[in-house]
């Protein structure tokens, strides 16, 4: 999985800029994930948008997944489905 889809992008630290900003409801792809020693938080590294330092990333919690790239992963058998009663 490499997309996501930005379902929360309120509280913008002050010292980030705008243009470095992820936006709710648009899609993103994760080029890593990280997990901070400091605080243990998972934050998503992504192509094409970076936020001002010290942040490396923005935290999982921001993003989600799209019905329809979900539909994806599971048809090129990178996720797999499991019917269940």
């Amino acid at each position: 999985m490499n997309k996501v889809i930005c379902i929360d992008d309120s509280m913008k630290p002050n010292d980030v800029s705008s243009k470095n900003w992820i936006k709710k409801g648009e899609k993103y792809t994760v080029v890593k994930m990280c997990i901070s020693k400091i605080t243990n938080d998972k934050y998503f590294v992504l192509e094409g948008v970076k936020p001002d330092p010290p942040y490396g990333g923005y935290h999982i919690r921001r993003f989600g997944i799209d019905v329809n790239d979900l539909e994806e992963l599971v048809k090129e058998k990178e996720l797999e489905l499991e019917e269940v009663e």
